[in-house]
């Protein structure tokens, strides 16, 4: 009897997916041809196998990481789009100076700041600290709280 043996090799790869114990003659038994035929005919089938698993687990791993990392920059620009939507809340509050009515509001305002340039920076890849923009800002509250200190708020 005649068999195809590129179809059985693809029969017996495929089969064996996940279940390393799967043998050639476990393979013979279930096609019902003789184990030795198949043994003959079957060189490389477990290299192959074994080959076939590592790109189908590599695969497995590459998708699961490109869905993270699609996440994730979902995830961030979620963040920078709020943060810059507080960032013009803040900006409206500076402006605005009938609404800043003590210097501990101002300071409570300006570490808001501090944590919303950190989001902001880092979540646009900027940096992954907020560097040394953060001095200038401290120096700006300085600036301001010193201006407002003589005059009541």
């Amino acid at each position: 009897m005649k068999y195809d043996w590129i179809s059985l090799k693809r029969k017996f790869i495929t089969k064996c997916q996940g279940n390393k114990k799967y043998t050639l003659k476990q393979f013979a038994e279930d096609e019902k041809i003789s184990y030795s035929l198949v043994r003959k005919n079957s060189c490389g089938w477990i290299d192959e196998r074994g080959t076939k698993q590592e790109q189908r687990n590599n695969k497995i791993t590459e998708k699961t990481i490109e869905r993270q990392i699609e996440s994730f920059v979902e995830m961030n620009s979620h963040h920078y789009d709020l943060a810059n939507k507080l960032f013009e809340v803040m900006e409206k509050t500076f402006s605005e100076q009938n609404l800043i009515k003590s210097p501990k509001s101002i300071n409570i305002l300006s570490k808001a700041l501090l944590n919303l340039q950190n989001v902001q920076r880092t979540a646009s890849g900027a940096d992954k600290t907020n560097g040394g923009a953060a001095e200038l800002i401290q120096e700006f509250i300085k600036a301001v709280q010193d201006e407002n200190s003589d005059k009541p708020i």
